[in-house]
């Protein structure tokens, strides 16, 4: 019997001592206990995704709803968007003055850099909201946009977009708890303006910069700050900041069956970003390595870089060598890859999304220690850990030649 043909959700071992939101199957961000797998589910269909799996990451706000002074604004418990909380309707009281925003804490920015997350449904899609980075040490915007949700467009209106990584807005459902469209909108910067300043996250729920007849204002439902440059999953928090656990997936110990060659280990993965653990941009899909820690036998599938990633694979006997890389091969993040690694006593090799590298003869297939655990996640060391959705495994006790794996693997 093979690993493909047992559930693999029976299969694997699973730890993370902290709780997970994801969007759940009923349309509404749920919280996975500690030690729990947190699932991603697609919001308008509820059709489940894939196991969630991330690096560490931290906010650096205390609170995951901020609201603006109560003198300038009417501010209204209704439906929340997270299973158990409750959004804030927020409604601008003085139509002729500009609108009033809501701070988080100060920090420094941390070096891989930082995201603000907001989660927001319109009361009026004509009515436009603000969010952005505000130097407080020199007291002076680092960057502010506006976001007018009708055209789905940003306008930068304050400060520098020095070290921006990533402004995106996405529609998360057209028809919120509320009767509204529900955005989810995201900056990420890794440098600021000026180095070393202290800097504070800032959301505006109703944003003109003079006079506006009419109403301004929105339904917040979240707001993070990662210390982290990619949207992660909400960590909620409440008078304190908080930190979620990375993942961490496995099977250990392997069938007998599947234990060593000849093998061949599929992985359907969706990467969301590079992890950050440490700075050589690596991030893992998945690595077999001897059974109670030792790594000195390897066979392993991670890709590197950043806006791209670039799939390198390897098969190890007793010692490291050179990887092997798919020469001319970019998949953004954000895409789907599809990888099958096969090695036998003779040979190994691997296929991309359809695209093959070719066989490497070796002997490198043959271990000093047998394989014993399948990572889910390559955590080889405390770093190339994945951020993203692991949507299938298959693990079988045959070798694919490169027909079969760009079969397996087609788009």
């Amino acid at each position: 019997m093979t690993l493909a043909t047992r559930p693999f959700g029976n299969l694997f071992a699973y730890s993370r001592n902290s709780t997970k939101w994801e969007m759940g199957p009923d349309k509404k961000f749920i919280e996975f206990p500690t030690g729990i797998p947190a699932y991603r589910y697609d919001y308008e269909s509820g059709k489940r995704l894939g196991l969630s799996y991330h690096q560490e990451v931290t906010t650096l706000n205390t609170d995951s709803i901020i609201l603006p002074s109560e003198i300038y604004t009417n501010v209204t418990d209704v439906p929340s968007l997270f299973e158990g909380k409750v959004a804030k309707k927020i409604e601008n009281i003085h139509e002729s003055s500009p609108s009033v925003g809501a701070t988080t804490n100060g920090f420094a920015l941390p070096a891989a850099g930082a995201t603000i997350d907001v989660i927001l449904e319109t009361v009026d899609p004509e009515a436009k909201v603000a969010f952005g980075y505000r130097d407080t040490t020199a007291n002076g915007w680092d960057i502010l946009y506006t976001f007018q949700p009708s055209t789905e467009s940003f306008t930068a209106i304050q400060g520098s977009s020095v070290g921006e990584v990533a402004l995106t807005a996405a529609v998360v459902t057209a028809s919120g708890p509320n009767g509204g469209i529900v955005f989810r909108l995201r900056f990420s910067k890794d440098e600021q303006v000026t180095p070393g300043n202290n800097l504070s996250a800032y959301f505006y729920p109703g944003y003109e910069s003079g006079s506006f007849a009419g109403f301004r204002g929105s339904i917040l439902h979240y707001i993070g700050v990662y210390d982290v440059p990619f949207l992660t999953p909400p960590i909620w928090a409440e008078g304190a900041a908080g930190t979620r656990a990375r993942d961490f997936v496995f099977i250990d110990p392997l069938m007998n069956a599947v234990q060593e060659y000849p093998c061949t280990i599929f992985a359907e993965v969706e990467i969301d970003s590079e992890e950050t653990v440490s700075q050589d941009n690596r991030t893992g899909v998945f690595s077999r390595i001897e059974s109670g820690g030792g790594i000195s036998n390897r066979v392993w599938m991670r890709v590197d870089g950043t806006n791209a990633t670039d799939p390198i694979f390897h098969v190890v006997s007793a010692s490291e060598s050179p990887a092997t890389a798919f020469p001319g091969i970019s998949i953004p993040n954000g895409e789907t890859v599809k990888s099958v690694l096969s090695w036998d006593a003779q040979k190994f090799g691997a296929t991309v999304n359809g695209v093959s590298s070719q066989d490497v003869a070796s002997v490198a297939g043959i271990p000093t220690t047998d394989r014993k655990r399948l990572t889910i996640g390559h955590r080889l060391t405390p770093d190339r850990l994945m951020n993203g959705i692991i949507k299938r495994m298959r693990v079988v006790n045959d070798f694919w030649g490169a027909d079969r794996r760009e079969q397996e693997t087609a788009a």
